[in-house]
């Protein structure tokens, strides 16, 4: 699904997609989600964003601490749910606004687990970084399918990992090389201020939210009824979020032999 055409005027030459992170390798899931939009659009949803942070005197949106009700939301937060779901609903609003799609992966510890040591060595690949190939591989398919060849850029959070194997794969797969970007202002040794690139926050709710319900599910917690509302909101941007389930990593893994074999045998 391309944007809206009234949108199409202002796309400039690339698109933008900024994912982040929820997760770890110790906690048995690892989510990376995130959204698709152009430049333009990205600076007017900083813009907006950043606007409405400061109504609450909030300097950077982080998930968990907002569900923790810690850090900048420790105080006059937690027992106050109409200004809790008045921040919220306004920062999935202005998400819904400016992107067009949303991409996510999955992948669970037991799974990732199918895939034999020599692929992941030779493929350089670790939870973080398939999901993250993964995701790529659904934008290339979605702009395919679209017929809309708009080079895309694609943003991830500084600090998650896996820099050198996110490059490498990026390089082999013929995508853009990554760009590694704080999610929050961050003061730099010298003293300068490295600005915050606020999709990435917009890209963190996603996540936390796609990986509630999983985690939930491995802590042998019932599976949730109905989606949270929040994460029903943002299931009305178009896109669905891939997950790999045991035969999908079986099938990847026999893929991945026969690459690998082939590469081998031609001294690669």
């Amino acid at each position: 699904m391309l944007p809206p055409k009234n949108k199409l005027k202002t796309v400039p030459a690339n698109l933008v997609a900024a994912f982040d992170a929820s997760g770890k390798e110790e906690t048995g899931l690892v989510v990376v989600a995130g959204f698709v939009s152009s430049q333009t659009d990205w600076q007017n949803f900083d813009r907006e964003w950043r606007a409405r942070l400061k109504q609450d005197g909030i300097e950077y949106f982080h998930m968990v601490d907002f569900a923790s009700s810690r850090k900048q939301f420790a105080g006059g937060w937690k027992e106050n749910e109409p200004r809790r779901q008045a921040l919220l609903k306004d920062l999935i609003d202005i998400i819904k606004s400016h992107v067009y799609r949303q991409f996510a992966s999955a992948i669970e510890m037991k799974t990732f687990d199918l895939l034999s040591e020599k692929n992941r060595k030779h493929f350089s690949f670790n939870p973080y970084v398939l999901a993250a190939r993964s995701c790529a591989a659904d934008i290339r398919l979605w702009q395919a399918q679209e017929k809309f060849e708009t080079p895309t850029a694609y943003v991830f959070e500084e600090g998650d990992g896996g820099v050198g194997m996110m490059t490498d794969n990026f390089l082999g797969d013929n995508l853009p090389i990554p760009v590694f970007k704080p999610k929050k202002d961050t003061t730099l040794p010298d003293g300068t201020v490295s600005s915050a690139y606020t999709p990435l926050q917009a890209a963190d709710i996603l996540a936390y939210e796609l990986h509630k319900p999983h985690k939930d599910i491995l802590a042998g917690k019932p599976p949730l009824s109905k989606f949270r509302w929040a994460l029903e909101e943002l299931s009305r941007i178009p896109g669905v979020a891939g997950y790999y389930s045991d035969d999908n990593m079986v099938q990847l893994n026999r893929r991945l032999d026969e690459a690998r074999q082939t590469s081998q045998k031609r001294g690669g």
